[in-house]
């Protein structure tokens, strides 16, 4: 019998096994469904997230009280934080939590939003900002760029940020006994105009039209676009895009008797080998019949071999003679070798032109 003196139900499930702990009120005896306690859930309509960080070292940002541009690095911070809401898009105000300062204290996470930072690579999108109006300084946390996969490397008085593939995005010199990133100072500034010109943009925008890009900026249709030259330089990209070519003319003369021309071409290396051990494969094709013969290689020098091989095969079952190969200019082809051979059988060797049927 259950512990409720119910039935319809084991023991094991009973609601007010004597075991069992509720969540709501921390007492034994019941679970949360049935608690009477009139301590409940606090939930809000918003579906707010409430939620403790780890103490976050901040005592730089209240050694004064007006709010600074520029980004502190600090390896000490849990989280990206800035004072700043025009730097948030969208905000999403339904994430509140707080962290903790220096002196113990707790102050208010308003917000969290992912916002666009400008470097030396163009615009990087930086996630899991914290929006918190109570700081006077933009902080940029180490530990959670190294856990976007960024790189964080500190030598020489300098500190260098690269993006996961190991190219500098920001270089900053120590002042004092911080880093201090300033996007208006000249040193990031020249670093940023190196690679923010007509041409990188013209690639950016997936080499779009250059009098649509000027009147894209002009017109201020997209944020982040700098100032650009009148005049685009040539670009190689375009000018290849741009060029035609008449088309390959349908062949006018086939092969009239077998073996009379034999096409072969060699595939591979196949990333699985096959059960014996191949890993590329040559096919014939006979130009009159269309019948095709496939050999399979484990190694690209057995190609003479299987020629000379099929050959024998082939002119022995149908009593007919090569006369002519037609392949491609793949070495294993175009050896003085093989060319001495195909004069001894008496067989002319023709060569493809490159990148044509």
């Amino acid at each position: 019998m259950s512990t409720c003196g119910k039935k319809g139900h084991p023991p094991h499930k009973c609601w007010r096994r004597p075991d069992v702990r509720c969540n709501k009120c921390k007492l034994l005896g019941h679970i949360a469904k049935i608690c009477k306690s009139k301590e409940k859930y606090q939930q809000s309509e918003a579906q707010v997230v409430e939620q403790k960080e780890d103490k976050l070292f901040v005592a730089f940002c209240f050694a004064t009280r007006i709010a600074n541009e520029s980004w502190l690095i600090d390896s000490g911070c849990t989280n990206h934080m800035t004072h700043d809401i025009e730097l948030f898009k969208e905000l999403n105000k339904a994430v509140l939590s707080q962290v903790r300062i220096g002196n113990g204290d707790f102050i208010a996470v308003k917000g969290k939003c992912t916002i666009a930072i400008e470097s030396s690579l163009g615009t990087k999108l930086i996630q899991d900002f914290l929006y918190v109006p109570e700081i006077y300084q933009n902080l940029l946390s180490v530990g959670q760029l190294l856990e976007k996969g960024y790189k964080v490397v500190f030598e020489d008085r300098m500190c260098s940020i690269k993006d996961s593939s190991g190219s500098d995005m920001f270089k900053v010199n120590m002042k004092g006994k911080s880093f201090s990133l300033n996007m208006l100072e000249t040193e990031q500034a020249a670093m940023m105009s190196s690679v923010t010109t007509t041409e990188l943009w013209h690639k950016r925008m997936g080499h779009f039209n250059h009098a649509a890009l000027l009147y894209m900026r002009r017109k201020n249709l997209a944020r982040g676009i700098p100032p650009l030259d009148d005049h685009l330089i040539s670009c190689k990209a375009c000018r290849f895009g741009k060029q035609t070519r008449l088309p390959f003319s349908n062949a006018t003369s086939r092969a009239r008797t077998m073996l009379q021309l034999i096409h072969k071409d060699i595939g591979g290396a196949i990333p699985e080998l096959s059960l014996k051990g191949s890993k590329y494969y040559i096919l014939f094709i006979d130009d009159f019949s269309r019948m095709c013969w496939i050999y399979f290689l484990k190694f690209k020098s057995e190609v003479e071999g299987v020629f000379w091989k099929f050959k024998a095969w082939v002119e022995n079952q149908s009593g007919c003679k090569i006369q002519v190969i037609r392949s491609d200019n793949d070495k294993e082809y175009t050896s003085e070798q093989f060319n001495m051979f195909c004069e001894d059988a008496g067989i002319e060797h023709q060569l493809t032109a490159p990148y044509t049927p």
